[in-house]
């Protein structure tokens, strides 16, 4: 930029270089910032592509453990040299990437100052990166902050539900107990009913079956996946279902197959006794399709409700798919699909493991602490393992993970129609069919 200006020639705006050009002048630098991470350091205040900046402090710190002090403290020490939000976030964010795998990280030295000078920007996006890594250092500082946040009630319930996830990946002793009492709080508690499928906890359970009856729609979704992903918690659902405390159909098929993914015979069979059972799909595609072809007629659907039909989507299917921009994009997008295709929709629906993409199939991850995690493959390196489940992004270190277990299952469960009455189907086929 001085070399132009000197020479008295146009100056190019640089933060709107393509993406590509950026990722190219990346991976031309990048081998030389892995022989000189330290002195690459030092460059990234003055390098103007955000891009760059980034992945070369995020390249420094991929490193093995044993290597990691060293170069997080000379991050650190460039962070706590500039004031300029962009770098820092750039900064922050690189850092944050690749520290995701690693499990206990040491504090950097200079990162309590550091951290207090972040936590004074006026750019919130630099401030909760710096919550974020305060927590995945324990400091004490970022944890006392954000727990003083999650607990106010009279914040935004946005702020508070923010602090919750950043400090959830913290491990932290004291965490279950706070999501336990934030469960009685509307504003928060979808996110402390997510944050709690993270720990192992024997009060869990109760404490959220407790109050199951006053949750919405999809905090009882949220609820009971949480639940079903650890041994203690199906069992505890299992109990409630079998008494009646919670409808046998808030247990999806795919919630029933994550049960069934623990691997335990009495909680298989306890499962078949008071939800039921899915049969293979290949067996009854034909014969169920004939009847619901049968039911769904022209006639029958003019009394489809549209709303209705929108809030089953919203349970069932907005978990996965997106239709019109509403919905989550761990499945295809459904707008431009034959949704107004009956045959179509039945097929795919009834039998979604007929033919299932390879980036679309299964994998059960189990854990050391006792949890399963069953959702899509998305990215793994030799540090970290990032899963998408039905309801939330998940990423796991190697260490972490007792075992996986790949399968040609589409996340899509089969049986998603049997729980639903003929009218919740009309109102769900015609929902997907409007234009």
């Amino acid at each position: 930029k001085v070399q132009l200006a000197q020479a008295g020639k146009p100056v190019p705006n640089f933060d709107k270089v393509p993406r590509d050009y950026s990722l190219l002048l990346w991976y031309g630098i990048e081998p030389s910032v892995a022989a000189d991470p330290t002195g690459w350091a030092t460059r990234i205040p003055a390098m103007t592509l955000p891009i760059v900046r980034e992945f070369t402090a995020r390249r420094i710190l991929d490193v093995p453990f044993d290597q990691l002090q060293d170069r997080m403290n000379a991050v650190v020490h460039v962070l706590s040299a500039t004031n300029d939000d962009l770098v820092r976030t750039d900064i922050l964010t690189g850092m944050r990437e690749a520290l995701a795998p690693v499990a206990k990280p040491k504090i950097p030295a200079q990162w309590t100052e550091t951290f207090e000078a972040l936590s004074r920007s006026q750019n919130e996006t630099v401030t909760g990166l710096a919550d974020e890594l305060g927590v995945k250092f324990g400091d004490p500082r970022a944890i006392s902050l954000l727990t003083a946040t999650m607990n106010d009630a009279k914040l935004n319930p946005a702020r508070r539900q923010l602090a919750i996830a950043r400090l959830a990946p913290g491990k932290l002793p004291d965490f279950p107990a706070n999501m336990r009492k934030l469960l009685a709080d509307p504003a928060v508690r979808g996110t402390a009913i997510k944050a709690l499928a993270n720990y192992s906890d024997a009060e869990i359970p109760a404490a959220i079956l407790k109050l199951y009856a006053s949750f919405t729609p999809e905090e009882k979704a949220d609820a009971v996946i949480t639940l079903a992903g650890r041994k203690d918690g199906a069992r505890a659902l299992l109990a409630a279902i079998e008494k009646k405390d919670i409808p046998k159909r808030d247990v999806t098929a795919f919630a029933a197959r994550q049960i069934r993914t623990l691997n335990d015979r009495a909680l298989s069979a306890k499962l078949e006794a008071v939800w039921g059972t899915v049969k293979p799909a290949s067996a009854t595609r034909v014969a169920r399709t004939a009847k619901l072809k049968a039911l769904l007629t022209a006639e029958y659907m003019k009394s489809a409700n549209l709303t209705a039909g929108k809030a089953i989507f919203t349970k069932t299917c907005a978990t996965c798919h997106k239709l019109y921009g509403e919905g989550n994009d761990v499945g295809p997008d459904l707008t431009g699909s034959q949704r107004a295709n009956l045959d179509y929709v039945l097929e795919n629906v009834l039998d979604p493991n007929a033919i299932v993409p390879y980036d679309l199939k299964m994998t059960a991850f189990y854990l050391a602490d006792g949890r399963v995690i069953t959702g899509l493959l998305k990215k793994e390196t030799p540090q970290a393992i990032t899963v998408r489940t039905v309801n939330d992004t998940v990423i796991l270190s190697p260490k972490d993970i007792d075992s996986r277990k790949g399968t040609n299952l589409s996340l899509m469960p089969e049986g998603l129609l049997d729980p639903m009455k003929d009218d919740e189907i009309r109102d769900l086929i015609a929902y997907l069919a409007k234009k």
